[in-house]
């Protein structure tokens, strides 16, 4: 994976560490289908998918196979119809199938919510030592909370959740600071264009009152993070509950 990463920086540099390996992941995916990336074998796989899953498949392709030039064109009319598709589904804000059967409504999210209160209440999560288990169960209970009341980024599931600014300095993570009710987002896909602005990190503050209700429905306080400080969210992200369904 780390030649396809590096391969993927010759082509294309300057982009966000997560693309690369998003790309480098997706390459490895069809190379399962295709060893060569023959485009008849990626044809018949590619339809079996929802359409926007199909085209970011063919973005990391152009990107990856660019230098052939026939195969660039073949990916490159590929891509611009299953790019077509998406957006036609976007305008009639209509589901694929596939969305169809794997979208999860806003009741179930505010259930899942409602069930991890009830196991964090009831295994007193904040009042005592907690296992690596518990910090996955606490973790997921406050991003999902927050996420509940406050529309994020989808660049969530590499937010680490800390108590003070002064442990979210590090460039190559983000962050969301408990104490001032911040998320800090260093590493993320269109990170270079706000740099260019001088907009980055990029910061997006959580209104008060949410921090304030969760704080209240937990009836906890910010020295209770002790016990997740450093907590990595990627594996509870990408569970049952994916935030790109939400």
């Amino acid at each position: 994976m780390n030649l396809i990463i590096e391969h993927l920086k010759a082509r294309r540099p300057g982009l966000a560490q997560n693309t690369y390996t998003t790309y480098a992941r997706s390459i490895l995916r069809l190379r399962k289908v295709s060893a060569d990336l023959v485009p008849k074998e990626i044809d018949k796989y590619l339809e079996t998918l929802p359409v926007t899953t199909a085209r970011n498949l063919l973005t990391a392709l152009i990107v990856f196979d660019g230098e052939r030039i026939a195969r660039l064109d073949a990916w490159s009319k590929r891509h611009e119809r299953y790019d077509a598709l998406a957006a036609s589904h976007r305008d009639q804000q209509s589901m694929s199938d596939y969305e169809s059967a794997h979208w999860v409504s806003w009741k179930k999210v505010l259930g899942a919510v409602k069930r991890m209160r009830e196991d964090v209440t009831n295994q007193k999560l904040f009042e005592r030592g907690t296992t690596k288990a518990d910090h996955r169960l606490l973790s997921g209970y406050i991003a999902m909370s927050i996420h509940s009341k406050f529309q994020w980024r989808n660049d969530v599931p590499s937010i680490r959740v800390v108590e003070t600014s002064t442990l979210a300095t590090n460039k190559k993570h983000n962050y969301f600071v408990l104490s001032v009710g911040k998320f800090i987002f260093h590493d993320f896909k269109t990170a270079t264009i706000f740099k260019r602005r001088k907009q980055w990190p990029l910061v997006l503050e959580v209104p008060p009152k949410i921090v304030a209700q969760f704080l209240q429905e937990t009836q906890t306080s910010v020295v209770a993070t002790t016990a997740f400080r450093e907590t990595n969210l990627e594996s509870f992200v990408q569970g049952p509950i994916a935030m790109d369904n939400i």
